[in-house]
């Protein structure tokens, strides 16, 4: 998929909530500080992958970052199909139990197994997005996102690699 269309204002309205600086962002993300400005400044978007990373580091969902009128349109509907195609793989490869307790997802939601989806931080750049997604429940992804332990951030990573 190609460049994707975002409001950048909501990266920089993150950052400065976490009182970064643009470098420092750009470090954790692995990209240039002229990058994330022009990001912020709307003159350029993130592509998929980084769009994840961001919203994993920023603990947010992929959707934040697009403005309400937004959801209509052609680059929201590709980016919505690919990551619901990628949800898709990686909630089949979890049988609808949690891959970090191990229990089965807490209710269903239209016959489907209700589980969140979080996305590991990752270097790699050779991992397919299904490498670098779970699907574990509601009190596991709270977890990780408040805690983010190291072993199971470990933990996590090995099992979405090796399945």
């Amino acid at each position: 998929m190609g460049m994707i269309t975002i409001n950048g204002t909501k990266i920089r309205e993150l950052r400065k909530s976490k009182e970064m600086s643009i470098k420092a962002l750009a470090d954790e993300l692995g990209k240039s500080s002229s990058t994330i400005g022009m990001y912020e400044r709307g003159e350029r978007s993130p592509n998929f992958e980084t769009l994840f990373r961001l919203a994993h580091f920023f603990s947010v969902d992929v959707d934040y970052f697009f403005n309400e009128m937004d959801v209509m349109s052609e680059n929201y509907e590709l980016l919505s199909d690919e990551y619901a195609h990628y949800k898709k793989q990686v909630l089949e490869r979890s049988k609808g139990i949690c891959e970090l307790c191990g229990n089965n997802a807490p209710f269903h939601v239209d016959g489907q197994p209700y589980l969140e989806f979080f996305v590991l931080e990752t270097k790699q750049e050779h991992l397919s997005p299904t490498e670098k997604m779970v699907a574990v429940c509601p009190n596991c992804l709270k977890k990780l996102q408040i805690l983010k332990l190291p072993g199971e951030i470990i933990f996590l990573k090995n099992k979405a690699r090796n399945n």
